[in-house]
């Protein structure tokens, strides 16, 4: 019987097999967003001289010289085709196959919405179902290069079963922690991979203070949101860099996602920023419009931008306020990428992912913010809906 492989429109890669890639690291170090000052490569998180959030560093007019829009699509469609845009020295040798998620075509929301053509990332096709599978997996891959025997975190759902898979997939213990009245369907995916499972009496906020905490008393443990979330958190890049690819090395007009901590949505932003500045690979592409959805009882990250102050690092690492950002150094949306928007009060926007049944593309996951297991939306034409959420 003849297979034929079937790709999601609009994506073009030929890539369908495994593919060695021939790889030098574009990552150089770590770097202070405050300060400045330069620190080596290892599992750090704050800078040892101001306390400022840790980035990586990457030699971008390297990495210019070595890949192109052909490389990238002759590789393996997962997320380390675009490994020297991540904080990896060398390839994983073991771990699940995460990325390459669809960009589905949504047209009767776009009727809806009085839109061109509307596009919907579905991460729910991940291992786990959900997008925390892609910055897991580049955390869980650091952490078993530096001989980590257990990966941690602190989960209200989705990121439980993402560390639990990934865990069990490097041959490393799984022990994640989450409020005392969690709903236990939330764990049950951790549970049956195997993750040891500790309630702690208290809010979200006391889980992430607790393993903060941890962190500087338990050796060997790689608590991937706290000690390890400098590199945990550009998984979410692949994000951009696959809905660029996916549509022909093109930006789309306008991109929505959830804001959530802050730290996916910066990442996404950085990801098509890369791309059109530094890689080589985007030199065609124009910057695409950024909106951050959110709800309007958990719109601290919306007001801070829209008032033109930044979420502090001490508020992110504390978790003072309605909502803990747990994005921990991420500063406000402004800082990061000038010239973004976003409102907590687009009813178009709640309105548009409860919607997205209408083709199909409600899979019933654990929502975290505005569903983000399906995202981002991607759209094709600054018309009169993003005219009406801006009031231009």
């Amino acid at each position: 019987m003849t297979q034929t492989a079937i790709y999601t429109e609009p994506y073009t890669s030929d890539a369908r097999t495994d593919t060695a890639i021939d790889f030098t690291p574009g990552y150089t170090g770590l770097r202070c967003r405050a300060c400045g000052e330069a620190g080596p490569d290892g599992a750090a998180f704050v800078c040892s001289r101001c306390f400022g959030p840790l980035e990586p560093v990457y030699d971008l007019d390297g990495i210019r010289e070595r890949i192109s829009r052909e490389s990238l699509d002759a590789r393996d469609a997962t997320i380390w085709r675009y490994a020297e845009l991540l904080p990896v020295t060398q390839l994983p040798s073991a771990g699940l196959r995460v990325g390459q998620s669809p960009l589905t075509d949504a047209p009767r929301l776009a009727a809806r919405l009085g839109l061109d053509k509307l596009w919907v990332k579905d991460d729910s096709r991940n291992p786990t179902l959900s997008f925390k599978d892609r910055p897991v997996a580049v955390a869980a891959a650091r952490a078993a290069e530096w001989g980590y025997h257990t990966l941690a975190c602190a989960s209200t759902g989705n990121l439980s079963a993402a560390v639990a898979a990934a865990a069990a997939a490097h041959g490393l213990r799984a022990v994640v922690f989450i409020p005392a009245d969690l709903e236990p369907a939330k764990i049950t995916p951790a549970r049956a991979l195997g993750a040891t499972v500790v309630r702690v009496e208290g809010p979200y906020d006391d889980v992430n203070r607790l393993c903060l905490e941890l962190t500087g008393e338990l050796e060997g443990w790689a608590v991937l949101n706290v000690n390890l979330r400098t590199f945990y958190a550009e998984g979410s890049k692949t994000i951009a860099y696959e809905i660029a690819q996916q549509l022909g090395w093109r930006a789309p007009d306008a991109l929505v996602a959830p804001l959530a901590s802050g730290s996916m949505y910066t990442k996404l932003a950085r990801g098509f920023d890369e791309l059109v500045d530094h890689s080589g690979v985007g030199d065609s592409m124009y910057r695409c419009c950024m909106i951050g959805a959110e709800f309007s009882r958990t719109d601290r990250v919306c007001e801070s931008n829209e008032s033109g102050q930044c979420v502090s690092y001490l508020h992110a690492a504390l978790g003072r306020g309605p909502r803990s950002l747990t994005g921990v150094g991420e500063p406000c949306m402004r800082a990061e990428s000038p010239g973004l928007k976003c409102r907590s009060t687009a009813v178009e926007l709640c309105q548009a992912c409860g919607d997205s049944a209408v083709d199909g593309l409600d899979h019933g996951q654990e929502p975290t913010g505005l569903r983000q297991e399906q995202l981002p939306l991607t759209i094709k034409r600054r018309d009169s809906f993003l005219r009406r959420l801006f009031h231009d």
